[in-house]
């Protein structure tokens, strides 16, 4: 029998979660995984995290100087946030006014991503993801708030093929194991045969966003994030994610939002249940993904078969980053 049609069986007594649930049952996962500092995180393990593009020769920027000119933005050196082992990437920087609104800020990070280099990775390469996060500010309240004061940096390897992933413990002993199904899917091979067109890949996402979560475009834009967070996204697809973003019922600008790395940018929102606003920040001048908040708006209090949870306004329910990205040619080898 398929393991997926098994699965399916298996979850047709099992009662739908809540959006509270799930989002309890994510901190639990995420919880068990960032146990231990800088200790890599098992992929399955998490609700999400992405990536960008593999990096470039410098002489490759050259070409990007016609574009630059005719589109208001701006080809710089690589900053040090994402390079593989091997070449830097530029990075693209957009001058021009304040971003207006989420929909202006959708068509300039669309316009960034389709002017960066971009070779498609390898099927035996691996995608190397650097993350910084808060951890939770109680180990045993796996649904409390993160601690804002504390980090920990995780790292995963993920072959481009979606078919392994490596993981490190905190000895430096790496182990392989196959990738485990997913939902959302965020390997290779499933994001570059995404849409490019951002009224196909809307229609695309919001058939597929069935799971329990919440309103169906509540569960688009996490799915997102876990494509940003989790996964190598070419640039044709990631413009269209970001027009994507700004179409969804509810999705606003904030102007003003940090990553856990302390870095300065903009952010599509969206608010759950009406207390929990979900923040994707991009750089404020290059709009490349910098990361994920998730914080309490208001005072709120969620029952559920598991207890009860207590969340007050200012309590930050996530909170990462995304440090380094890269294709590198072994499981191990840090971009």
């Amino acid at each position: 029998m398929d393991d997926l049609k098994l699965l399916a069986e298996l979850r047709t007594d099992t009662p739908r979660m809540t959006t509270e649930t799930a989002r309890l049952a994510r901190a639990r996962l995420l919880a068990a995984a960032a146990e231990t500092e800088q200790r890599t995180v098992p992929t399955h393990a998490r609700r999400a995290v992405v990536g960008r593009r593999r990096l470039f020769r410098i002489a490759v920027a050259g070409g990007l100087v016609a574009v630059a000119a005719a589109t208001g933005i701006t080809v710089v050196g690589n900053t040090g946030k994402r390079a593989d082992h091997r070449h830097p990437e530029p990075d693209v920087v957009f001058q021009g006014t304040p971003v207006a609104n989420a929909v202006d800020l959708a068509n300039r990070a669309a316009q960034a991503a389709l002017a960066k280099p971009f070779t498609a990775p390898g099927p035996l390469q691996w995608i190397y993801i650097q993350t910084r996060s808060a951890p939770l500010a109680d180990s045993s309240e796996p649904n409390g708030p993160v601690a804002p004061h504390r980090r920990q940096t995780t790292a995963q390897w993920i072959r481009a093929d979606g078919k392994k992933q490596a993981n490190m413990d905190a000895s430096g002993n790496m182990t392989i194991d196959d990738l485990m199904p997913a939902e959302p899917r965020f390997d290779y091979p499933y994001l570059s045969s995404l849409p490019t067109d951002p009224d196909r890949l809307l229609a695309t996402l919001r058939a597929s966003a069935d799971e329990p979560l919440g309103p169906r475009d509540l569960v688009v834009f996490s799915n997102i994030g876990v494509f940003m967070r989790n996964g190598l996204i070419p640039p044709k697809v990631q413009a269209a994610l970001f027009q994507v973003l700004s179409r969804l019922q509810g999705v606003q600008l904030i102007r003003q939002a940090t990553d856990a790395a302390g870095r300065s940018g903009v952010a599509f929102a969206i608010t759950e249940e009406g207390y929990l606003r979900n923040e994707l920040i991009l750089d404020s001048r290059t709009f490349s993904y910098l990361g994920e908040r998730s914080v309490v708006i208001k005072n709120h209090v969620s029952r559920g078969d598991d207890g009860t949870l207590r969340s007050r306004k200012g309590e930050i329910a996530q909170w990462s980053a995304q440090t380094r990205i890269g294709v590198v040619d072994r499981p191990g080898q840090r971009a």
